[in-house]
């Protein structure tokens, strides 16, 4: 299945619809098509994680014949219905124009109705969109709009980019370094290697190059390879 789609719904309650529960079992112990039956019909039935489910199955082609058509219409059941991870997947198809023609405006709308019912790896590609301004003008206050909304749902690669915009912007040191710590605190070696830059350089905080240190070897075991370049530097 193609990574960029988000996955499958699975069974969260003993209460909902036999043939949906009964697909995530079929699917559980591969047999694809079963699954896609059940869910084919659970979606005709009116059940959204059905369609949510069948749509990720035409879509991949996961020992089931893929149809990209039959996909976004599976899909725009649930996007309607208020499935954000439906209204994501949709907008991946309209970027990419699988099953549809290319429409960069069609799919940055279904990445914004995504990002609006709290999906936040769409709020953070719409931040990337508006930042990189290839397909649309560049606009760094909706960037940063978008980027804070997906921050704020714990998307540490988000909370990295804005403390981005923070330090190259107004020079906004102090919230850079909170967003960085953030960042770096959830696990992503990039946060730590910027906040390890503004301790050697004292920019939002006091100058602590034993702080810097650490933060530096801390990135540099990550795979960040200036980070190591800065830790050996300073030991």
């Amino acid at each position: 299945m193609k990574k960029l789609l988000l996955g499958l719904i699975f069974l969260l309650s003993l209460n909902l619809q036999a043939d949906f529960a009964d697909g995530i079992y079929e699917y559980n112990e591969g047999n694809f098509e079963d699954a896609m039956v059940l869910w084919d019909k659970a979606c005709i039935d009116g059940d959204i994680k059905s369609c949510h489910n069948l749509g990720l199955m035409l879509y991949s082609g996961k020992k089931v014949k893929q149809d990209y058509p039959k996909a976004m219409k599976s899909f725009s059941k649930s996007c309607d219905a208020g499935v954000d991870s439906s209204c994501y997947n949709i907008a991946i198809m309209h970027l990419r124009g699988y099953g549809v023609k290319r429409d960069y405006k069609e799919g940055i709308n279904f990445y914004d109705k995504a990002c609006s019912a709290g999906n936040s790896k769409a709020c953070y590609n719409l931040g990337n969109i508006y930042k990189d301004g290839q397909i649309v003008t560049q606009h760094f206050e909706k960037s940063k709009e978008y980027f804070t909304k997906s921050c704020k749902a714990d998307n540490l690669s988000a909370c990295y980019e804005l403390g981005n915009i923070h330090v190259r912007g107004k020079k906004e040191y102090i919230q850079a370094k909170n967003l960085f710590s953030k960042a770096c605190d959830g696990g992503l070696n990039y946060g730590c290697f910027n906040l390890g830059v503004l301790y050697l350089e004292g920019h939002g905080v006091k100058e602590n190059k034993a702080t810097a240190k650490i933060l530096f070897k801390k990135a540099c075991d990550g795979g960040i390879s200036t980070a190591c370049k800065h830790y050996k530097e300073l030991k």
